[in-house]
């Protein structure tokens, strides 16, 4: 466990995901956790040197524990694209259908709930944990940071 204020990103696997867009390239995907107290949260990402307007962007699914269980309780996983724009990183929650993430059999899972946009931003404190997740990635770990970047 790390201490409450620090925040701690561990490295996991590292593979090529085929682009789920149907372009016919492989990506380099990486997972990893991200350690703030007690708390953990999973995540993996794609770094996808698409042609985009945006530039290169990646894709996280993050991973947490239920949001509603009293309702639903499967593990919850949030799509995200972060990109370089004005010397910073830009983050969106994406549609589940508009991330490279799509499809892809690590979230085809039957116990799997990959929220909606709309899910994500009308919940607190799931927006919130969100964009510091992502902060704290693309901060404290390197092979995000670093993609984007260009070092």
């Amino acid at each position: 466990m790390a201490p409450v204020n620090e925040v701690v990103v561990k490295m996991g696997w590292e593979a090529l995901a085929d682009c789920q867009c149907g372009c016919g390239r492989s990506h380099r995907a990486i997972s990893g956790g991200v350690v703030r107290g007690d708390a953990q949260t999973a995540f993996m990402a794609i770094l996808a040197e698409h042609p985009d307007p945006e530039g290169s962007k990646i894709w996280f699914a993050l991973g947490s524990g239920p949001w509603w269980p009293d309702v639903d309780d499967r593990e919850c996983f949030v799509n995200v694209a972060t990109w370089l724009a004005d010397g910073g990183f830009r983050s969106r929650v994406s549609e589940p259908e508009d991330s490279l993430w799509q499809g892809h059999e690590l979230l085809a899972d039957a116990q799997i709930r990959v929220l909606t946009r709309d899910e994500v931003l009308d919940f607190e404190p799931g927006a919130s944990w969100v964009f510091a997740t992502i902060d704290a990635i693309m901060s404290e770990f390197e092979p995000c940071r670093s993609f984007l970047l260009g070092g």
